[in-house]
């Protein structure tokens, strides 16, 4: 564990998680809301589904089935692009 100093003229913030907010850049932070958002939309299939344009517009054209099959893997594909984006493993910067 290391203990962090603050630089001179800088206040030391804690916070209860132990993750400073000035440690989450804007790439983490936007993998990490892309990541939740698919997670929602996942739990919401149903819903988005049936009740969407889109939705119904790829149930007409795959059948329901198919169409559950195809959003899921589709929102997969999303999800671990936020994990990746937020974890640095891809790195959008060229960095």
């Amino acid at each position: 564990m290391t203990n962090k100093q603050p630089e001179p003229g800088k206040p030391l913030r804690s916070s209860r998680s132990g993750i400073d907010a000035a440690d989450m850049n804007e790439q983490q932070l936007i993998g990490s809301i892309i990541a939740v958002l698919g997670g929602l939309a996942g739990y919401h299939h149903h819903w988005l589904l049936e009740q969407t344009p889109k939705g119904r517009r790829l149930v007409g054209w795959v059948g329901l089935d198919r169409a559950r099959w195809v959003f899921g893997t589709v929102l997969l594909v999303v999800v671990v692009f936020g994990v990746l984006l937020a974890c640095d493993v891809i790195r959008p910067r060229g960095g």
